[in-house]
């Protein structure tokens, strides 16, 4: 069927080129929520403390023994970790200004991490480190929204015990 001259197929085709080529059917992705936990494997309960350059507390959290909780996501809200959500979650706590992670035990400091951050040695245990966090994902995702955690295990060596 022609239509002014123009055939109504040509049309429809270039309706479709047009709706599609603006990307209006396109979706964004979405976001691979993480949580990050530190897991108490050693034989004394812990407190974290996650200190700023300027050696301000931004967060500390008691972890009994076997237990796991957030340091960063302890609402339980989790960060966008993408495709590699170990090497977001350090580039974001250094990135943020975190840059000590202080392991107490009975108000004793027992471990400081620093800095140097990224792929170091794996003898090199850190929460900085990107091989000292193991990565688990949920099958099927939790609440519909987060996809796995990243652990990072505390033992009796990392305390002295």
């Amino acid at each position: 069927m022609r239509i002014l001259g123009i055939d109504k197929v040509l049309l429809i085709g270039l309706s479709l080129v047009l709706f599609t080529g603006c990307r209006v059917t396109e979706m964004n992705p979405p976001d691979k929520i993480y949580l990050d936990n530190y897991l108490n494997n050693s034989g004394s309960n812990v407190r974290l403390e996650l200190e700023n350059v300027d050696a301000q507390v931004v967060n500390s959290i008691e972890i009994p023994i076997d237990q796991e909780m957030s340091l960063l996501s302890s609402s339980g809200l989790g960060f966008n970790g993408g495709e590699k959500p170990i090497e977001s979650y350090v580039n974001d706590l250094i990135n943020t200004g975190n840059a000590i992670v202080k392991l107490y035990v009975d108000e004793e400091l027992r471990v400081e991490w620093t800095t140097p951050f990224g792929d170091l040695e794996e003898n090199s245990k850190s929460p900085f480190n990107y091989n000292s966090w193991k990565l688990e994902l949920f099958e099927p995702p939790f609440n519909n929204d987060i996809v796995g955690k990243i652990v990072f295990t505390i033992t009796d060596e990392d305390i002295g015990n």
